[in-house]
């Protein structure tokens, strides 16, 4: 155990009885002092803004996979640390994966063919580079969902229901919405939050459902924004067809959110376990 390795498990330790809201920013803060010099690396070595913003951000998730085994292990001498946080490289974690992609997928393109069938987008055509998109727009997905569901869904949710059992959810979906969007947007984000939520209570606590319904939202839309499949009719309010081209920012796309948020919840409902008496 090298010099770096002690300390952090000496910090990570001394956190372990503090309150959510000293734990979760200190984790943070030691997150970003090691991922500084990568960064500061990153800006001088890679010219280009969007490519060294991808290897920045693969950075900073490498980092974040490193620490939390050792933080899981001084928390709550979890041995299996990423099994705890919802990871399964199993069958039935798999299975859930790809029912949860199917079903992100399927919600994003039901949205935009409704609207499609109202008048409100026009259909563009396929564009010749569709084939790259297609995998390109997967890929992309799968990392996204992988990374923000483990944090999210997996590490930040564990911390808060240490401390709140019952609202751990709620806050993480508050959270989850206000790191990504200020605005009339946060409602819509905030309802995707308690449904990614409702959605690992539904797996029995792993991943697998979250991670593949995140990632199949996101794939859907790259798909049809970066492919510019269709485009919003002119002069039409932004409300209907989602703010900066989110369809699951707008009115439609927040009532779809309600109802997979209440379908989650009653799924999970209908299958909890009946105690014995």
């Amino acid at each position: 155990m090298n010099r770096t390795t002690k300390l952090l498990t000496r910090l990570f330790t001394a956190l372990r009885d503090r309150p959510v809201w000293q734990r979760v920013p200190a984790f943070l803060v030691i997150l970003a002092l090691l991922w500084l010099p990568w960064l500061g690396l990153g800006s001088l070595a890679i010219a280009d803004s969007n490519s060294r913003s991808i290897v920045t951000l693969v950075g900073l998730y490498v980092i974040f996979l490193l620490l939390l085994p050792r933080w899981g292990e001084s928390q709550t001498a979890w041995r299996q640390p990423f099994r705890h946080y919802g990871l399964a490289w199993n069958g039935r974690w798999r299975r859930s994966w790809l029912l949860g992609l199917g079903l992100g997928i399927s919600l994003v393109l039901l949205l935009y063919g409704l609207q499609w069938s109202l008048g409100w987008q026009q259909w563009q055509g396929w564009p010749p580079q569709f084939g790259r998109l297609f995998f390109e727009g997967l890929l992309m997905a799968t990392a996204v969902g992988f990374a923000e569901e483990l944090l999210f869904r997996g590490w930040l949710l564990q911390e808060l229901q240490r401390d709140f059992p019952q609202q751990g959810g709620w806050m993480s979906a508050l959270i989850f919405a206000a790191v990504h969007r200020f605005g009339l947007q946060i409602f819509g984000l905030s309802l995707l939050g308690l449904a990614l939520v409702a959605a690992r209570q539904c797996d029995r606590q792993r991943l697998g459902l979250p991670m593949g319904l995140h990632s199949g939202l996101v794939a859907a839309y790259y798909w049809v924004n970066v492919g510019q499949l269709v485009q919003p009719r002119a002069g039409l309010w932004a409300g209907w067809t989602g703010w900066e081209g989110n369809p699951l920012q707008s009115i439609p796309g927040i009532g779809l959110l309600m109802l997979l948020w209440l379908g989650l919840v009653a799924w999970q409902r209908r299958n909890r376990p009946v105690p014995q008496s």
